[in-house]
């Protein structure tokens, strides 16, 4: 593992990537708990945040801590939570094992199968408080939650919660959490492995302000979870 400053660029080998970045979280989970007495910790979707997932169950100090640990969502499809694209159903299976670890923890789904999105997202962030732990996941074309790149939600200033819509019908409606609540996390952590994700870690870094043609500009301060295939 390598380390390096300005923000946090960790470096895992390649196939020990998601138990070292599961071991890492969850080292910052203990702290947590440690100082205040709980943990409350913001989720993220996608592949690479699945197998994290899988590999933070099998920690035994990840178990104990559950009774301490809120679990918030970063973004949800309007899905239901059954369905194949629902990140509430992933974190289900993967997380929290088809519901083994699910009793002992706190678990705020984000329901964006509602009706009404805006109300459920004025509902959404007012369960928001205080901000541990924020997962997300670096998507390849430089998103992160549901801020994609040229989407106005990346402009909002005073929600917590928005609802993402596009004009191109390129994605479908989602609930995300804004631009607010990131800067607004204690430590954020960005699974980044591959070197697709290196690629844009490295673009991003050459032009930081323009975070309306990628995103991940608003996380470079992060830890950048990487394995050893971005190294050079």
């Amino acid at each position: 593992m390598s380390q390096h400053t300005g923000g946090c660029c960790i470096y895992f080998n390649s196939a020990e990537w998601a138990f070292e970045s599961a071991l890492a979280i969850q080292e910052r989970v203990e702290a947590c708990i440690r100082e205040r007495g709980s943990c409350n910790i913001f989720l993220t979707g996608g592949r690479s945040a699945e197998k994290l997932y899988r590999q933070w169950f099998g920690l035994e100090p990840f178990r104990n801590s559950l009774l301490n640990c809120n679990f918030y969502f970063s973004d949800e499809r309007a899905v239901p939570p059954d369905h194949a694209d629902s990140n509430y159903g992933m974190v289900m299976n993967s997380l929290f094992q088809n519901g083994l670890g699910a009793a002992k923890a706190s678990i705020f789904r984000m329901e964006a199968d509602s009706h009404d999105l805006e109300m459920t997202a004025v509902k959404y962030e007012r369960l928001i408080g205080a901000i541990d732990i924020l997962i997300l996941t670096a998507g390849d074309d430089g998103h992160i939650a549901s801020l994609f790149p040229g989407n106005r939600s990346l402009f909002e200033q005073t929600r917590k919660v928005v609802v993402v819509n596009d004009e191109n019908q390129s994605i479908a409606s989602r609930l995300s959490i804004s631009p607010l609540v990131i800067r607004q996390a204690g430590q954020v952590f960005v699974l980044a492995p591959g070197l697709k994700k290196a690629s844009i870690l490295n673009i991003a870094r050459k032009d930081q302000n323009n975070v309306l043609s990628l995103p991940v500009r608003l996380v470079l301060n992060a830890c950048w979870l990487l394995d050893t295939k971005a190294v050079d």
